[in-house]
């Protein structure tokens, strides 16, 4: 999580409060070597901040400004109303993590929340985590009426939590869930059956002395194959830690990626990463074999990419052929007035077809971009 401070106090003062969301055309684009669509664009004053996407293909953000809420988006390109509020979340100004529960409770999400203030920025011990079941949420993408609501219901509040932040299952089989603090620089497990949580990991490496990212650490994490990947956010870094089936650690992070100024990313495969670069305006991938790094998309004039937080890939037919990445908004020049809303961007990961390498991973693996980014 990266934010510019003149923007945030910005749209602290400007915040839209509008909980209905109007109509808004996709946009088609091609960005870096993939194409990328915008499915829905936010009006000026919101910030998304995180993402997961349903087994029926729709995605659920999460807004960090102007309010905590997490909104619904259809990607299907013909729909009239693509977004619409699920929730608003009392006693919290922001929503950040948000995870699917998919192995024990298919459908159901957990997502953390806090506070934020201009003059005091994250407030300390104010994170919550809430349960929210969305068997039960029906609306239509052509009309943008809800006939049913999601069940909503709180979890408990993460009183010994400097800043709860990413979000990751232990296990798909298992109730607990691994939460990232970016200011105390550790993670915690909540068993969500019984709202009972306790450390589990702090090391150096989750923790930041940064000032100029208010010395926010860990911030995204992942479990894949007995292992917990996490990026640091203050630090610059991607790194991978051997964790036990209780998600203790096994031993010391290791470092896998340095100068990264990124904020989400998610596994594409055993060996490749996808990250964004919110500094860079870009989505990139990391080759954990190769060592090297490329820009999938982004880093352009084009104002598609703005400030991203977060990345998923697509699921079911489009698993492993969509990325999913939300914004959070910035200037597409100078002065207030040029300040956009965050959105939603779908990246097709099938638009590039070359694969030099011969390793069958397609299109993500275009040499002629590559550039080493650590030497292990």
């Amino acid at each position: 999580m990266h934010f510019n401070l003149l923007l945030v106090l910005t749209v602290l003062l400007r915040q839209a409060t509008a909980l209905v969301l109007p109509p808004s055309n996709s946009t088609s684009n091609s960005t870096g070597k993939f194409s990328a669509r915008t499915v829905f664009q936010f009006p000026q004053g919101y910030w998304l901040e995180n993402l997961a996407v349903r087994g029926n293909g729709q995605v659920l953000a999460t807004t960090y400004m102007p309010s905590a809420g997490l909104y619904l988006i259809d990607p299907t390109p013909n729909a009239s109303y693509p977004a619409v509020l699920v929730h608003q979340f009392e006693n919290s100004t922001s929503a950040l993590g948000i995870v699917e529960a998919e192995g024990t409770e298919p459908d159901t999400f957990y997502l953390a929340t806090l506070n934020f203030s201009a003059a005091d920025g994250f407030v300390p011990r104010t994170s919550q985590v809430w349960r929210v079941d969305m068997s039960s949420f029906h609306y239509s993408p052509q009309t943008g009426q809800v006939s049913g609501k999601a069940a909503v219901s709180h979890v408990t509040t993460l009183s010994s939590v400097g800043m709860a932040n990413g979000m990751t299952l232990l296990a798909p089989d298992s109730s607990h869930i691994l939460i990232a603090d970016s200011l105390r620089g550790a993670i915690w497990d909540l068993d969500t059956a019984t709202g009972h949580y306790g450390l589990s990991s702090s090391f150096p490496a989750m923790r930041s002395d940064n000032p100029a990212r208010r010395f926010l650490g860990i911030d995204g994490v992942k479990v894949h194959q007995g292992s917990l990947y996490f990026n640091n956010a203050g630090e610059f870094t991607l790194a991978r830690m051997p964790i036990h089936s209780d998600g203790i650690a096994k031993g010391e992070p290791v470092v896998l990626a340095t100068d990264l100024y990124s904020d989400g990313f998610c596994l594409y495969d055993a060996d490749t990463v996808l990250v964004t670069m919110n500094i860079d305006n870009g989505l990139a991938a990391l080759d954990l074999e190769s060592h090297r790094r490329w820009m999938v998309a982004g880093n352009m004039p084009d104002g598609v990419f703005t400030t991203p937080t977060s990345v998923e890939l697509g699921r079911g037919e489009d698993a492993g052929k969509l990325a999913y990445v939300t914004m959070g908004g910035t200037y597409v020049a100078t002065g207030a007035e040029d300040l956009v809303g965050g959105s939603l961007v779908v990246v097709d990961l099938k638009s590039a077809t070359t694969d030099p390498k011969g390793t069958g991973r397609g299109g993500l693996l275009v040499q002629e971009t590559e550039t080493i980014w650590l030497e292990l």
